[in-house]
């Protein structure tokens, strides 16, 4: 809240300390958005959470549907919004809601590219995986037993 509080008055993601808060960059920018517009609330960012918890789970009934059937899709929307981690951190004023929605739409758009030799959706999909890895270095290694870098 205060690093969106900092962003909405001067354009710069900075604690009160005066330190650059690097984290979460593309979360930072858009909550200050939401704060200059809405005002200094936690509504306001919290708001930014349940937005994009809300279009991951759209995406997932989309993909599902796409790549199996209707009711796949509303299999899978169902168990996402129902899952108790999606409820916390949908809600919560935290980039991970941000960070799921921006993986789960790369990976989809990467899928479709290559699936119908579309270069745009890959191009789309690698540009939101990046965007993904700028909300939280998780993006870019699912785990800390990933073997990154190699060797």
């Amino acid at each position: 809240m205060l690093v969106a509080q900092a962003v909405a008055r001067t354009g710069i993601p900075a604690l009160p300390s005066g330190l650059f808060y690097g984290n979460d960059l593309p979360f930072s920018y858009l909550a200050g958005a939401l704060v200059a517009l809405l005002g200094p609330h936690l509504l306001a960012v919290r708001l930014l959470s349940v937005a994009a918890s809300m279009a991951t789970i759209a995406l997932a009934y989309g993909a599902g549907r796409r790549l199996f059937s209707p009711q796949a899709g509303l299999w899978a929307a169902l168990l996402l919004a129902m899952a108790p981690q999606e409820i916390v951190w949908g809600s919560r004023a935290r980039a991970y809601a941000l960070l799921e929605l921006l993986v789960m739409a790369s990976t989809w758009l990467f899928y479709t590219g290559v699936s119908g030799d579309r270069a745009g959706l890959r191009r789309l999909g690698l540009f939101l995986l990046v965007a993904a890895i700028f909300v939280h270095p998780e993006a870019a290694c699912c785990s800390r037993r990933c073997s990154w870098p190699p060797g």
